[in-house]
């Protein structure tokens, strides 16, 4: 996901000082996380609401003009994404502030997806973040193969 991962023991000696030094190396250079992609169909309807419903004047909301930092500008190109993808959740906040134009802009980008993949629009954002989470945990996260007996409890 784009950040960095340190296992510790902390039962066992470990050095603080460096733990800290990554820590202040991080924060002060904050590294930018993946994304969840969805399936081409879904991103091609999600940016045409990103891009279409909600205008470039929001993208724009809360960047320092004189010189924005490249962090700034992504985590507002996210919040924006992130906004795209409550809409075609039908979240209701976010859909009483648009005009009855844009709704109808919105409705018909949501029923091409729910076309596209045979299901309303929130089930399908679901089922791809359960994806992305399940492959996610599958990169990441090692078991060891062991058996249990019929408490639980490793033989």
């Amino acid at each position: 996901m784009g950040f960095e991962v340190k296992p510790i023991i902390l039962n066992k000696r470990f050095n603080p000082e460096a733990l800290m030094e990554r820590i202040e190396h991080n924060l002060s250079h904050p590294p930018i996380p993946a994304a969840i992609r969805y399936d081409e169909v879904v991103e091609e309807h999600l940016e045409k609401i990103w891009q279409g419903v909600l205008s470039k004047s929001k993208l724009d909301q809360g960047l320092d003009s004189a010189k924005p930092l490249a962090t700034d500008i992504y985590w507002q190109v996210q919040k924006t994404r992130w906004q795209a993808l409550k809409i075609i959740e039908g979240d209701q906040e976010y859909l009483m502030q648009l005009s009855n134009d844009e709704l109808e802009a919105v409705q018909k980008e949501v029923k091409a997806i729910e076309k596209h993949r045979g299901q309303v629009a929130i089930n399908v954002i679901a089922d791809d973040r359960y994806g992305f989470i399940r492959g996610l945990v599958k990169d990441v996260v090692s078991v060891e193969d062991r058996q249990l007996d019929i408490f639980g409890r490793s033989g």
